[in-house]
């Protein structure tokens, strides 16, 4: 046999070899769970992973089934159609296939372990793979890493932006890992710093995240904690600190939470403040990173202040670069922007604005809008906004003002931990709650 031949005769093999094993491997990812849903569709549970990037095949061609399992390069060259997924680090992957699925839909997924505990949620990335199915994937950066066996729950977005759930699945945890409990400390916990004590008074789930006054879960929709913190100096309420937010909430597993948008309120030296709770508060020990930071009585150095900047013609711009470094972060003063400029698009009714450019603000620094007091003693502070770099503070001016002097401030936020374990409101618990807060203990 020549050469010439040898080498086709071996190709064929190899190509052949390559071949049955992707099938195999294909065979291997047989449906693991299907699920017959009201409609008639199916949904089916193909694959769990845990940061390990694998492609999914966005076609019905031979080529589509091969390039699946062929080395990236030789799929790309055999024009297979596939998505990469799997490619979030430290998330665990779930891959459904939607048999005749809605033309539109809306879906999110939660993973809950034993205790019945919603670790976060995540909206999918779906493809069409051909054949009337799509390929419903979730990566879960949240969820039961010490649990075996962890649950999926999905949920589908019903009219009035109501979310139902649509089905559950178990799964074999690809993650699993045993973990030693963190000690938790008992309740009120008081941290002092410079003199100030930052004491965390409660830790209650069972509620909705980014809802005050609290309510009971609801399907869907984020989980919530509600945290009551005080702030005392020298024995009396320390009126002059704030609680900036709250900068995550960790668990011993690996977990942590950014928690989203919040609501409070309180009297002065205290806020109560409900945030994203999305962990397990049965048998978990959380780690809150709570940050502080003054909120008036200003050290002279903290300070900013940049006198009789001259107020523009409407749509004009007073420009100007005043340039100052506090605590390792460059500020410049651009100047203010007249009502009804670009600059204002993103504040209500477009009015005029003062802007401010900073590009390297660190997460230990807080930065504030402090007061605007036009040549005549009135305060014309607004609201803000923020596009990119650059913020924008909104002006009520008068339409005698001649110009206005700024006081901005920047100070240092202090960053305190606590080491507490949660405890969960029955939804009749919450009434009783929102009662002793002050609400009615109705919240339908």
């Amino acid at each position: 046999m020549d050469l010439p031949r040898k080498r086709l005769l071996l190709a064929v093999c190899v190509v052949t070899v390559i071949a049955i094993f992707g099938l195999w491997l294909i065979a291997r990812r047989a449906p693991m769970i299907t699920r017959l849903l009201p409609d008639g569709s199916t949904l089916t549970l193909k694959q769990v992973s845990y940061e390990t990037p694998y492609r999914i095949r966005t076609g019905d061609r031979w080529q589509d089934y091969l390039g699946a399992t062929l080395p990236t390069e030789w799929a790309r060259k055999l024009g297979a159609r596939f998505a990469v997924v799997g490619t979030e680090t430290n998330a665990t992957t779930v891959y459904l296939e939607w048999q005749n699925s809605p033309t539109s839909y809306n879906l999110r997924a939660t993973a809950f372990d034993e205790h019945g505990c919603e670790f976060g949620l995540t909206s999918p990335y779906t493809v069409s793979v051909g054949g009337g199915r799509d390929a419903v994937v979730f990566e879960f950066q949240e969820f039961p890493r010490n649990a075996k066996t962890v649950g999926i729950r999905v949920f589908l977005q019903q009219p009035g932006s109501i979310w139902s759930k649509l089905t559950e699945f178990p799964v074999a945890n690809p993650a699993w890992r045993s973990v030693p409990s963190w000690q938790g400390e008992s309740l009120p916990i008081t941290k002092s710093v410079d003199g100030v004590e930052f004491t965390l008074r409660s830790v209650r789930t069972g509620i909705t995240s980014r809802t005050w006054p609290p309510t009971p879960p609801v399907s869907g929709e984020y989980r919530g904690a509600w945290f009551d913190f005080s702030f005392t100096e020298k024995g009396k309420p320390a009126a002059d600190w704030q609680l900036v937010g709250i900068g995550g909430i960790s668990d011993g597993c690996g977990n942590k939470l950014k928690c989203g948008s919040s609501s409070s309120s309180g009297n002065p030296g205290e806020v109560q403040i409900v945030v994203d709770g999305g962990l397990c508060d049965q048998a978990t020990v959380w780690k809150v990173d709570a940050q502080f930071a003054r909120s008036r009585d200003f050290p002279v150095e903290d300070l900013w202040t940049i006198q009789s900047v001259p107020v523009p013609a409407p749509g004009a711009l007073t420009s100007m670069d005043v340039v100052t470094n506090r605590h390792g972060t460059e500020l410049h003063f651009r100047g203010i922007h007249g009502a009804g400029s670009k600059a204002g698009r993103n504040l209500p009714g477009r009015p005029a604005c003062a802007q401010v450019v900073f590009t390297n603000l660190s997460q230990t620094i807080q930065f504030q809008f402090v007061s605007a007091v036009d040549d005549r003693g009135r305060d014309v502070m607004g609201s803000s906004s923020s596009d990119d770099y650059d913020h924008y503070y909104a002006l009520k001016l008068p339409a005698d003002s001649r110009t206005v002097d700024f006081t901005f401030v920047i100070t240092k936020r202090i960053n305190v931990e606590y080491l507490v374990q949660p405890s969960r409101l029955s939804p009749a618990e919450v009434g009783k709650f929102r009662k002793r807060l002050g609400y009615g203990e109705s919240f339908r």
